[in-house]
């Protein structure tokens, strides 16, 4: 098995990339303020890849994006915390030309109980600055479930 490696870049280059690549600087990556001014680097800003279900529905959200329902969509762009220092990064997140966020969790056929916990705990503590919609893909269609 092939083990990545640390990459380091200044903020400005990781927003150069997000923009080459179509990603506005609206949502705030993973990475705390002070960590990127202390350090000036990001090291492993985003390791995990998207799954066949997440990649299915990046498809949906970029069908949005030409529609014009969306400006942009990032996969993992935000952590939250909640619940006394439980963190919850939902799988997108998107900006709608009204400038609210969307933060969206898909999954496949199976869910599990506790991922449907942090996803209600996160939306309580959260709702009043996101919006938050969670879909399932059974029968070969998306199904939005809350």
């Amino acid at each position: 098995m092939k083990r990545s490696r640390a990459v380091n870049i200044t903020l400005a280059q990781a927003d150069a990339h997000q923009r080459k690549h179509g990603f506005l600087p609206l949502i705030q990556t993973t990475i705390s303020e002070q960590k990127a001014k202390t350090s000036g680097k990001l090291r492993n800003v985003r390791t995990r890849k998207m799954n066949r279900v997440e990649r299915e529905f990046s498809f949906v959200l970029d069908a949005r994006k030409k529609r014009g329902e969306l400006l942009a969509f990032c996969f993992e762009g935000v952590r939250l915390l909640w619940g006394g220092g439980m963190t919850y990064t939902p799988d997108f997140s998107a900006q709608r030309p009204d400038g609210k966020i969307e933060l969206i969790e898909v999954k496949g056929a199976h869910i599990r109980d506790r991922d449907i916990v942090r996803f209600k705990g996160c939306r309580n503590e959260w709702q009043r600055w996101f919006t938050f919609e969670f879909h399932q893909r059974r029968d070969h269609t998306w199904h939005r479930l809350l």
